[in-house]
């Protein structure tokens, strides 16, 4: 499991960093992560945001459970984020989530719905579109990585800017990590 891979551990780990960056200057109240995982990245947010309100959701039960145990400050709940109920926040955070969405526009719609006028979706997806990211992705988890099983739709990044601006969301800020293999956007209301 990519958990115990200390080279993903410090992927990850250097990857959640710099996205968090993106929240310069910003000081949420509530964050919302939707796919949690493990709660790696929700736990930095508790950190970096000690008096923020935090909330978060996997469909995965184990990962839920993980980021329980990560994080006992946040709220987890285990389910679909499309068929649970949240109250308002003022990020609403997505990593790598999208593009494992059959419909990612409605995802985004009900996180632009919860951030109102004056909150924050942020977001990072892999660049499908890069040839080095495709050869990256297979020599990975075709070697020591993990192998992914599940939907891992192709969702380009002006494939995902332009289905938030179909939610009322632009971009704020963008930053891409690793050789430009992952987008990581920030949006806010138009």
């Amino acid at each position: 499991m990519h958990k115990k891979n200390p080279i993903s551990m410090l992927f990850l780990k250097a990857r959640h960093r710099k996205t968090a960056g993106l929240l310069d200057g910003v000081v949420p109240k509530s964050v919302l992560d939707v796919g949690c995982d493990d709660g790696r990245f929700l736990r930095m947010l508790a950190e970096a945001y000690p008096k923020a309100t935090l909330y978060g959701c996997d469909s995965d039960p184990e990962a839920a459970r993980e980021a329980r145990d990560a994080c006992p400050s946040a709220a987890i709940v285990q389910g679909d984020f499309m068929k649970l109920d949240f109250k308002p926040v003022d990020v609403v955070v997505m990593l790598e989530v999208l593009e494992h969405a059959s419909e990612p526009v409605p995802m985004l719609k009900k996180a632009a719905a919860l951030v109102g006028k004056k909150g924050r979706v942020l977001v990072s997806i892999p660049r499908p579109e890069l040839l080095r990211w495709r050869l990256v992705w297979s020599l990975w988890s075709n070697t020591f990585g993990r192998r992914w099983h599940g939907q891992h739709r192709h969702l380009t990044e002006a494939e995902l800017t332009e289905a938030a601006a179909r939610c009322g969301l632009k971009v704020e800020k963008r930053q891409r990590f690793f050789l430009g293999c992952i987008s990581m956007t920030l949006f806010r209301q138009m």
